[in-house]
């Protein structure tokens, strides 16, 4: 990992030699340095997210001996092919999503892989995924679903939105491990999000967020999902958001 220090002169560097190019009227020479330039800014960028992302996930509260936890991983990279596909799946999400909040979720749930030494699996694949899709509005929205959603994840609910991306949740059915009947019933306020709902239901849908398809509610401007409280309950861990009841 190159320091920052290095970086920035390496930026200045490079912008400095595509100024004496362009100053020199040679179109070609000018050409080669502004690609320079670019790719330099781009390994400097990669460099900060891969940076951010193992810090991490070196500093995740679950590791046994965190004083040794760098030769742990490293030791797990050269010996185990699950480790090295964990690694790789998450690296390549950070390296090219469109938001810089969801790094530390991913440092975190890579994290709890290379710890337990789990294989990739739906969830991992679904979680990184999600968050890799999200944009900074989304990111933030999402996290404010979960808070919406924690404290009800022992029940079956349903997740609704309508036109106004105004959101709230509602139990459903029966109680999960039980055979009495709970009424429609809303579970804590109603609130109205910034990011556009269609697509965020779109998103839980695809990565496995849901136990059954999008449907509509009373009228076609009200959309709805079943929730999967198992894979939900495991986002909102690693998304810091914790239960109040």
């Amino acid at each position: 990992m190159i320091s920052r220090y290095t970086t920035n002169m390496g930026i200045v560097d490079s912008a400095v030699g595509a100024g004496f190019a362009l100053a020199s009227g040679d179109p070609a020479s000018s050409i080669t340095a502004s690609i320079g330039l670019v790719l330099e800014l781009m390994k400097a960028e990669r460099d900060a997210r891969l940076g951010r992302w193992w810090r991490r996930i070196i500093a995740d509260p679950g590791w046994e001996a965190p004083q040794e936890v760098q030769g742990i991983i490293e030791q797990r990279l050269k010996d185990d092919p699950t480790a090295r596909d964990t690694v790789w799946q998450a690296a390549k999400r950070v390296v090219e999503m469109p938001n810089d909040e969801s790094i530390e979720v991913i440092g975190s749930i890579t994290a709890e892989y290379l710890r337990d030494k789990k294989e990739v699996d739906a969830f991992f694949r679904g979680s990184v995924r999600l968050l890799a899709d999200l944009t900074p509005g989304e990111f933030g929205d999402l996290k404010r679903i979960a808070s919406m959603l924690v404290n009800y994840l022992t029940d079956a609910v349903h997740f609704y939105a309508d036109k106004n991306n105004s959101v709230f949740v509602s139990r459903y059915g029966k109680r999960l491990g039980t055979t009495q009947e709970s009424p429609h019933e809303r579970l804590g306020t109603t609130q109205t999000l910034d990011s556009d709902m269609v697509r965020m239901i779109r998103l839980l849908k695809e990565h496995d967020f849901t136990t059954a398809a999008e449907g509509a509610g009373p009228t076609d401007k009200i959309r709805f999902l079943a929730v999967a409280p198992e894979p939900f309950r495991r986002l909102c861990y690693h998304l810091g958001v914790k239960g109040t009841m």
